[in-house]
């Protein structure tokens, strides 16, 4: 029997892995949650978080699995492309999911290429958004 991982163990996921086990495939859940609402209906069930993602590669190696897939998680779609691209599966590249789930890795993309976007001012701290603010007359 060929093993098919599905990252995300909600109710996102459930239609996806009935859709996955009618298909002939061992389904493999992972979710955080012990009692997600996937668990009852996967074959195998597996506690671990979904960004654990050299966890769930080492895992599908050990399974050989045939794919590896999920729905409705930008977090799940990291992990699915990490360990498709480990493992040649037919999955986008890693670096495909980091551009299209982080927003300033995907505005710098497409002002390289020219694509149209709104404009955008990146903060990583308090301080700096707090002299943002002052500097647009809103601080105290």
């Amino acid at each position: 029997m060929e093993h098919y991982f599905i990252i995300g163990g909600g109710s996102l996921q459930l239609e996806f892995l009935r859709v996955v086990k009618q298909n002939g495939f061992v389904t493999h859940c992972f979710d955080y949650d012990p009692n997600c609402i996937c668990k009852d209906e996967c074959d195998i069930f597996h506690l671990i978080s979904i960004d654990e993602k050299d966890k769930i590669l080492e895992l599908a190696k050990t399974y050989n699995i045939a794919g590896i897939g999920t729905t409705a998680t930008e977090l799940g779609n990291i992990t699915v492309c990490y360990v498709g691209e480990k493992l040649g599966l037919g999955t986008n590249s890693y670096e495909t999911a980091l551009n299209t789930t982080d927003k300033s890795r995907m505005k710098k993309i497409f002002t390289k290429f020219n694509i149209p976007t709104a404009k955008y001012i990146e903060i990583s701290n308090d301080d700096e958004f707090e002299a943002l603010l002052k500097d647009l007359g809103g601080g105290s």
